[in-house]
């Protein structure tokens, strides 16, 4: 379950990165065809944009950072759950005690 976000991200940068996607617009990773993932990577797609302009393969640089992104968010919002999951258990368990 944690994977489904960073999956979905790695499938949008390659069906873009083999125009799949394509609009005619430039396909570098400042290019139109780029930019649903840079808002939906947003604050950190301000980053890789950064490192993508120091490195010769900015879809690369895009689509590992983003996903990674992706994944560091999943993460997150699994072990919020996972602690709710946990308080919920125990606030049952402690109204079921006997007095």
């Amino acid at each position: 379950m944690v994977l489904v976000l960073p999956v979905l991200h790695l499938s949008a940068c390659l069906a873009i990165g083999f125009g799949l996607f394509s609009t005619g617009a430039s396909t570098h990773a400042g290019g139109w065809n780029w930019f649903a993932l840079f808002l939906l990577d947003f604050p950190a797609s301000i980053l890789l944009m950064r490192m993508a302009l120091n490195f010769n393969q900015p879809g690369l640089t895009f689509g590992i950072g983003g996903t990674l992104w992706w994944l560091l968010i999943s993460l997150i919002v699994w072990w919020f759950f996972r602690g709710l999951a946990w308080l919920v258990r125990m606030a049952i368990g402690r109204s079921r005690a006997p007095e």
